[in-house]
């Protein structure tokens, strides 16, 4: 994949674990560098109560992995949906 194909935030982390983009970042002039930024994904927002206890567990649990709260339950209910498709 080119510098200049990348989509999303994966292909962007798959390049640059493959890749040494220290010759790429001193080649590039300043707008050949906005190219390379990822488009979002349109995200909503959903509210789950939990109860107090659920929520100490939950921050705990993101604090060991060293995540933010919201990218733990975000990771979490990413990985049951693609169970529940492979399932299907």
């Amino acid at each position: 994949m080119k510098p200049d194909q990348i989509q999303t935030e994966e292909e962007l982390a798959a390049f640059v674990e493959t890749h040494d983009t220290a010759q790429l970042w001193e080649a590039m002039q300043e707008e050949d560098a906005s190219r390379l930024r990822v488009r979002r994904r349109r995200q909503s927002a959903v509210r789950v109560p939990v109860t107090a206890e659920t929520l100490r567990e939950l921050r705990e649990v993101a604090r060991q992995r060293q995540v933010p709260l919201d990218q733990l339950l975000r990771d979490w209910v990413t990985q049951h949906l693609q169970r529940e498709k492979r399932a299907a």
